[in-house]
């Protein structure tokens, strides 16, 4: 009878444990439309939902990034500074902390922050000389090309004394947020939602079979206890207690550090 009633219980921590883990997390609450006014839509709708082109806030950012020496032949070609696509590098980085500035005082993005890669593939733009013309312009400046099809500008400037001057240049290019691109921002936000619920689920899990060992391992020390009470009849049961209050202890303190962490 007792062996049947912990063979149950085992059986209901498992299924519950199970439906529990493998349960994705749950949507935040929609609240009733209120009678006679139309409802707000939240944030989550406002990300996914497929709004028409012209409610999604177009953005264009012109970007420059610091001033980097130009590199040289006699320079170490290994050396990261003198690379010149440190520059560009810099350009991209200021271009996703601004792209991350403007989704958030939109509040489209949630915590989705782009990456390098995703900028230079997906939102850059062409950028004209004349674009730049007036906008605290010191060199001269010369169209490039991103990989054979972004157009960005370089400009070029000549610093120090007489005699031992140097080159430096700094990137400019220009970053847009339309109703196309827009399209693959949402599906970077869907993915990274996606990557954070498998995320969440494997912890979950994880934590699950650990949970589990430690109560299989409890049940294991009962049952154990009261089998070998019984087929010792008694003769042992100090040593029996002893041993499986031994064992308790551990699984216990083993659970506590589970569940604190």
């Amino acid at each position: 009878m007792r062996r049947s009633s912990i063979l149950s219980l085992v059986g209901l921590a498992l299924w519950t444990s199970i439906v529990w883990a493998q349960h994705p997390p749950s949507p935040p609450s929609v609240h009733p439309r209120q009678q006679g006014k139309p409802a707000k839509p939240n944030r989550i709708s406002r990300i996914f939902s497929s709004a028409p082109s012209e409610n999604i806030p177009e953005r264009t950012f012109i970007i420059f990034s610091g001033w980097f020496p130009k590199k040289s032949e006699l320079l170490p070609k290994d050396d990261p500074l003198l690379s010149q696509d440190v520059a560009l590098d810099d350009a991209l980085e200021k271009a996703r902390v601004q792209v991350i500035d403007f989704l958030h005082e939109e509040k489209l993005g949630g915590n989705w922050k782009p990456k390098v890669n995703f900028i230079r593939d997906r939102l850059l733009a062409d950028l004209r000389e004349n674009e730049v013309i007036g906008k605290d312009v010191k060199g001269e400046l010369k169209e490039f090309l991103i990989g054979d099809r972004i157009r960005y500008v370089e400009e070029i400037r000549t610093v120090g004394d007489p005699g031992n001057e140097t080159e430096h240049r700094r990137v400019w290019i220009k970053v847009a947020i339309n109703a196309d691109n827009w399209k693959l921002i949402q599906k970077e936000i869907r993915q990274d939602e996606d990557e954070k619920r498998l995320a969440l689920m494997r912890n979950r899990m994880g934590f699950l079979v650990k949970f589990l060992t430690g109560i299989v391992a409890l049940l294991g020390t009962l049952c154990g206890y009261l089998r070998l009470d019984e087929w010792s009849k008694g003769y042992y049961t100090k040593w029996l207690r002893l041993a499986a209050v031994g064992c308790v202890g551990a699984v216990t303190v083993f659970l506590w550090f589970l569940v604190a962490k």
